[in-house]
């Protein structure tokens, strides 16, 4: 964390320990990025019910994160979370068959 210093007009840089939620700067110009972040946040979500609609999902990731992703990219992550719970397509196909 860096803070300017009042007496010394200097920046300091200190150590932060807290939870860091900030994305959006880093994440803006990694689109696929910031898709596989939002399918590990929501994946719980999507375990427990996997018919969770992409409005609700925005809305848990708002609550988060302090950010409104696109309901595109959360579609998107919706749909990598069901892969990490189901495997791909060919691997839930075969489970079938």
């Amino acid at each position: 964390m860096a803070s300017l210093r009042k007496k010394t007009s200097f920046w300091e840089i200190k150590k932060y320990k807290g939870l860091h939620t900030y994305v959006a700067g880093v994440l803006e110009d990694h689109p696929k990025m910031y898709s596989n972040m939002l399918a590990t946040l929501i994946l719980p979500t999507v375990k427990a019910d996997p018919r969770t609609s992409v409005p609700v999902l925005i809305a848990n990731i708002r609550s988060q994160l302090r950010d409104t992703p696109s309901y595109r990219n959360t579609w998107i992550a919706k749909q990598k979370a069901l892969k990490k719970m189901h495997g791909g397509w060919d691997t839930s196909y075969n489970k079938v068959w």
